[in-house]
C-alpha cells in the first residue's frame, strides 16, 4: 500500500505543482488559492465517480484482475466487500497527495512527513480494536485503510 501512495503522490505532483508554483510566482497567493480550489474541487468530484464506479464494479475488477477465483467461491466473496470497502481510500489519498505537494510547495514539510505516521497508527488501532469485533477480522483492516487515508487528508488540511 506503501508503495501505490508514494506513486500517486508524486503523479499528483509532477502535474499539478509546477502548475501551481507558476501561477504563485505570477499572480501571487490569491491566483495560485484560485487555482489549487478549482483543481481541488475536480479531482475531487473525479475522484468521487471514480470511487463509486469502483465500488459499483467492484465483481467485475476482482473477475478481471484475480480471474482465478471464480464467481460463486468463498475467496471472490470476500475480495469483492474488501474491494468495496478499500475503494474510498483512493479518493481520500489522492486529495491528501494535492494536499502534502501544495503544502510542500508552501516550505511547509512536517506535516506531510508525519501523515504516513497517522495512517499506521489507524492501521494498528484497526487491527486491535475493530477486527477482533467484525467478520471476517480482514474487513477491521479494510476499514484500517479507509480511516487511514481520511485522518491523513484531515491532518493536511487542519489550519
Amino acid at each position: 500500500m506503501h508503495g501505490e501512495r508514494a506513486d500517486l503522490r508524486r503523479a499528483l505532483s509532477a502535474a499539478f505543482i509546477p502548475v501551481f508554483t507558476k501561477e504563485r510566482t505570477a499572480g501571487g497567493d490569491e491566483a495560485a488559492r484560485r487555482l489549487s480550489g478549482a483543481f481541488w474541487v475536480t479531482l475531487a468530484l473525479v475522484l468521487a465517480v471514480v470511487t463509486v464506479i469502483g465500488i459499483l464494479a467492484a465483481p467485475y475488477l476482482v473477475e478481471v484482475l484475480v480471474p482465478g477465483f471464480g464467481q460463486n467461491s468463498p475467496k471472490y466473496a470476500l475480495t469483492v466487500r474488501l474491494t468495496r470497502i478499500m475503494f474510498p481510500f483512493l479518493f481520500f489519498i489522492g486529495l491528501a497527495a494535492v494536499a502534502a505537494g501544495i503544502l510542500n510547495t508552501l516550505g511547509h514539510f512536517l506535516t506531510p512527513a508525519l501523515t504516513p505516521v497517522f495512517f499506521n497508527f489507524s492501521m494498528i488501532a484497526c487491527a486491535l480494536w475493530l477486527a477482533p469485533v467484525l467478520e471476517p477480522a480482514a474487513a477491521g483492516l479494510a476499514w484500517g485503510v479507509v480511516i487511514g487515508g481520511a485522518v491523513q487528508l484531515i491532518v493536511l488540511l487542519r489550519p
